[in-house]
Order: C-alpha cells, then sequence, then structure tokens
C-alpha cells in the first residue's frame, strides 16, 4: 500500500483484496486493508459476496469472521 497499491481494484471475478483475503482467513489481512487502507466493508465479488459472507462461506477462523462482525456493527452504529 505505501508503495501505491490500489487495494479498490478487483480481480477477473470482480473481487477485492478485502474479499479475497477473507476467504483465505488471513485476519491480520483484512485488518490492515480495512483499517489502514479504508477498504470498504461491504464492498461486493461479482457474485455478491461481502468479505463477511466470504470468510463464512470458506470455514475461515472464527476471530476472522467475529472482527468483519464487531467492524460491520461499529460501522452501523454511525
Amino acid at each position: 500500500m505505501e508503495a501505491g497499491a490500489r487495494v479498490t481494484e478487483v480481480d477477473n471475478d470482480g473481487r477485492m483484496a478485502v474479499i479475497l483475503a477473507a476467504q483465505e482467513g488471513h485476519l491480520s489481512v483484512v485488518r490492515t486493508l480495512i483499517e489502514t487502507a479504508g477498504t470498504p466493508l461491504e464492498s461486493r465479488g461479482h457474485d455478491g459476496r461481502t468479505a463477511l459472507r466470504a470468510a463464512a462461506a470458506a470455514d475461515s477462523c472464527f476471530e476472522l469472521i467475529r472482527y468483519l462482525v464487531q467492524v460491520r456493527f461499529r460501522l452501523s452504529k454511525v
């Protein structure tokens, strides 16, 4: 990101980096993309999945799913 990576770019399936990281269970990457890079939490791929749905569908770690739910809840309060 410091080198100018465009974290909101999508792959051929319309998925942003935050969705790919979530489906692979990479909590630290997801956290960095959301908190540091400002990646929109509700971004959706062409299949309509958000990072939360991708993490749950991939049976990712519980901590990642909990983090995404907490962030979503915090944002809904704003």
